[in-house]
């Protein structure tokens, strides 16, 4: 077992051969909202649901069956799902206190920056069909466990669950921020290095020497409001960029979404600051939250591509040549279509 599911006795179910349980907190707005995100869970989580009102009553009976499923499947389920009580009072304190009681391994939650469904052009603001609640709690989950991981120094792992996404489809598919491919990258002295997504940003460990068993980490990686995702790729040289979305509170209320990008150019020394590229509609950012988590590329010439998903459902890009100069964002449209990014 794992050094935090041991602090927990009592109410244990049998959990399949070889699979090594980990805590995980499902914080939601109220108990129909968890039922997607426990049904995507693996055989072998321990589960606490933390919600923030209690809910009508088939949206808790449809908790309890999705419980009762995970328990039937290998998980473990650390007690009813508490309830925070309400609106209204200091919703992140309140959390902070249940995630510190908790101690997860990792955090499940919804989407903080959904997609809109359509756009009303009187008001000129983007209308969704999820409630402005999901968005509030997933901030204010992400802000508490970020808490949490800078009192431990434990790096605490996020999943914020996409808006409407089909569990059919398997938990990656599900993600709003997925989980890094190429994590694992060698430096030019032969040294690797592992990158990692938390709750406070970005983890590493790297190798003592080549071909080492004595590794370093997790040593938190600094850039304050990075979201829990991240894009890891090799430039032709071999250095390692790295790529997210920083999320930023604005005076007037709202937020700002961007994507970022840094490189490390020696193992075990600091990375570069992280690089702000803006987005394909950050002139507004009701538009802007909305940009998709960054992909990258090098084409053969050394060229840096990165495309997002823009505010118009299509795809955007930036490309850095090799004298390092950046373009603006452009929409990567059909031939004829404009190039610029819209609407």
């Amino acid at each position: 077992m794992t050094r935090r599911s041991e602090r927990r006795a009592g109410g244990a179910v049998a959990q399949a051969p070889g699979i090594r349980p980990h805590v995980v907190a499902v914080v939601v707005t109220e108990p129909a909202a968890a039922v997607p995100l426990v049904t995507l869970e693996a055989p072998g989580a321990e589960i606490a649901v933390v919600c923030l009102r209690a809910g009508a009553k088939e949206g808790r009976a449809a908790l309890d069956r999705a419980l009762a499923q995970a328990a039937e499947r290998g998980c473990r389920v650390l007690g009813a799902p508490r309830i925070l009580g309400g609106e209204g009072g200091d919703s992140v304190a309140a959390l902070l206190d249940e995630l510190r009681e908790i101690n997860p391994e990792r955090l499940h939650t919804l989407d903080p920056d959904p997609v809109h469904v359509s756009f009303d052009e009187t008001g000129g603001t983007p209308v969704y069909d999820e409630p402005a609640g999901h968005a509030d709690i997933a901030a204010d989950a992400l802000a508490a466990a970020r808490a949490l991981q800078s009192e431990t120094g434990e790096p605490l792992y996020v999943d914020c669950h996409r808006a409407k996404a089909d569990v059919r489809l398997g938990a990656a598919s599900c993600l709003r921020h997925p989980a890094p491919v190429n994590w694992l990258v060698a430096g030019f002295d032969g040294r690797l290095t592992a990158f990692l997504p938390t709750a406070a940003g970005v983890v590493r460990w790297f190798q003592d020497l080549p071909d080492g068993t004595a590794w370093r980490g997790p040593e938190p990686v600094e850039g304050p409001g990075l979201l829990p995702g991240l894009t890891v790729v090799r430039d032709p040289h071999g250095f390692p960029h790295l790529f997210a979305l920083r999320r930023t509170r604005r005076g007037d209320g709202g937020v700002d979404v961007e994507v970022v990008h840094a490189v490390q150019y020696r193992t075990g020394q600091p990375l570069t600051p992280w690089n702000s590229l803006g987005g394909p509609n950050s002139g507004d950012w009701r538009k802007g939250r909305e940009v998709g988590f960054p992909t990258a590329a090098f084409d053969s010439a050394g060229n840096l591509f990165v495309f997002v998903r823009n505010f118009g459902h299509s795809i955007s890009y930036r490309c850095q040549s090799v004298d390092g100069v950046w373009t603006a964002w452009q929409h990567l449209g059909a031939p004829g279509s404009p190039t610029t990014s819209s609407r």
